[in-house]
């Protein structure tokens, strides 16, 4: 069962079986065998010592797409100076956090190379082509990217919001610059700051 905060309705139908939540803040605390909570933002939402449930929580237990998988822990040098940029903000962007980086970009008289992939969902498409179009620095915008573990390790940081990619991107060892895009992506880009694998470039207000 992967359903953020379960209520006590939707488990009831699974009593009698053996029973593992994901991301989970309600009932599957109570009612599950097994709660993982691998993202930094649930952690603070119930009291530990209330759940019957076994908990698994932390980003060690984030479950990682494979071909992310393969690569952990082979981390690569890391670049003195950020001139190949990776960017991303989730499957829809909904802030148009991608246009206003460029933006921000535009200003830096630094030689940058850029590669900017657009979720699935993506919207302000013709928003950000145009801001690619003013930046003086090359930018590249790719969708259906066929591996993000090579567009990671081919970039010198990522940046991206701070949802589960930051996980991803410090099991590789890419630095990141995370701006939170989400009220819950906030505690999640702090963690990853505090833990040096990612800058904390606050959030889309």
């Amino acid at each position: 069962v992967d359903t953020l905060e379960t209520t006590d309705a939707e488990l009831a139908a699974l009593r009698g079986t053996r029973l593992a939540v994901f991301d989970d803040w309600g009932a599957g605390l109570r009612l599950a065998d097994a709660v993982v909570n691998a993202t930094v933002f649930h952690w603070g939402r119930y009291r530990r010592e209330d759940a019957h449930a076994k908990l698994f929580e932390g980003p060690a237990f984030m479950i990682l797409p494979p071909d992310i998988a393969r690569r952990a822990g082979c981390v690569p040098e890391i670049a003195p100076t950020a001139r190949r940029l990776f960017m991303a903000f989730g499957g829809t962007d909904n802030r148009s956090l991608t246009a206003r980086m460029l933006n921000v970009l535009a200003r830096l008289p630094e030689p940058l190379e850029v590669r900017v992939n657009l979720g699935f969902g993506a919207i302000g498409v013709d928003e950000t082509r145009a801001a690619a179009r003013r930046i003086p620095h090359p930018v590249e915008i790719l969708a259906g990217v066929p591996s993000l573990a090579d567009e990671f390790a081919a970039a010198d940081l990522a940046v991206c919001g701070g949802g589960n990619m930051l996980c991803e991107l410090a099991a590789l060892g890419i630095p990141a610059a995370a701006l939170a895009a989400e009220e819950h992506e906030v505690l999640n880009v702090r963690y990853w700051a505090n833990a040096g694998s990612a800058a904390d470039l606050g959030d889309w207000r």
